[in-house]
Parts: structure tokens; C-alpha cells; sequence
């Protein structure tokens, strides 16, 4: 009934679901740690090294995920948008061959600009703003390209099919 973070599931942003569990039983034999609402989440190991995300849930992670806790010297989105601004740095520091991954000590040693709190909120809004703006113009651009080859269907039929039996090479 635990909710169950994998670092694949960070590259969701903002964690607001889970699609794995774990059972008391098993938080409690484990190394797995309890994290709570607003905590960041950093991948660690492999193929997801550097992605960051927001627990928009309390949630639970394994030794692959660094949680920084939410605190009252910054503002969360703000910390997430640092993070995601240094994600080459931090594959840039992994190290190892098939499995790269970074250590704690690295995310701890990373130095964060804190502006106050009021320029976080406005720095964050305005990322926020950023991000919306990419989604819907990515929205746009897929229906865009849909219209695009329904419409060279409609006019000159499937080119694997080739019903105007034009030459191919």
C-alpha cells in the first residue's frame, strides 16, 4: 500500500502518482527511505542519472534516489529547476562503465544560488510559464505534422501502396 517511486518514474516532474508498492513489512526490511510531499528526487544510477523530479505525494525510494527535503529556505520549484539545469554536470561526474552513477556527495556538494525567498517564487513561476508554453507549442507541432501527412494521403494516396504509380526509387 506503500507508494513506490523507481527512478525511471522521476522523469514525470512532478510525481503526483505511483505504478509500484511496497508493504510495510518490506519498508521495514529494506533500505528503502519515506519521503515526504515536496521532497526532490535525483536519480543516482544508470540510465536515469540526473533526472529530477517533485513528489507531489509522500512517498517511498531506494538507495538510487537522493531526497532533498523541502525546507523553508527555498521554494521547491525553484531547487527542481536548479537541478534540471545541472543535470549534464551531473552525468558529466558519473563514473562507471555500463552503469554510470553519481554518489550523495556529489548532489551535497553542488552549491545552490538562494536568492530570496519572493525571487525563487518569481524565478520558478516564470520557468513555469516556460514549460507550459513548450508543451502546448509541442501539442501544436504534433497536430501539425498529423494534418500535414493526412493531408499528402488525401491528395496523392499512401506512397507505400503508390496508387498514382509513380516511378520509385
Amino acid at each position: 500500500t506503500i507508494p513506490w517511486i523507481l527512478s525511471g518514474d522521476i522523469s514525470q516532474g512532478h510525481i503526483k502518482f505511483a505504478n509500484n508498492f511496497i508493504t510495510e513489512l518490506g519498508l521495514e526490511k529494506s533500505s528503502a527511505k519515506y519521503f515526504p510531499k515536496n521532497t526532490i528526487l535525483v536519480a543516482m544510477y544508470g540510465a536515469t542519472v540526473g533526472q529530477v523530479g517533485v513528489l507531489d505525494i509522500e512517498a517511498t525510494t531506494n538507495q538510487a534516489i537522493c531526497g532533498i527535503f523541502p525546507n523553508e529556505k527555498f521554494i521547491t520549484n525553484y531547487i527542481y529547476y536548479f537541478f534540471k539545469s545541472q543535470k549534464e554536470y551531473l552525468l558529466s561526474m558519473a563514473i562507471g562503465g555500463a552503469q554510470p552513477n553519481i554518489s550523495q556527495e556529489i548532489i551535497k556538494n553542488l552549491e545552490i544560488p538562494l536568492p530570496p525567498l519572493e525571487t525563487q517564487k518569481q524565478i520558478a513561476a516564470t520557468l513555469d510559464k516556460v514549460i507550459k508554453i513548450i508543451s502546448e507549442n509541442k501539442k501544436l507541432l504534433e497536430k501539425y505534422d498529423l494534418l500535414i501527412k493526412s493531408r499528402f494521403i488525401e491528395m496523392f494516396g499512401d506512397p507505400v501502396t503508390n496508387p498514382m504509380g509513380w516511378e520509385v526509387k
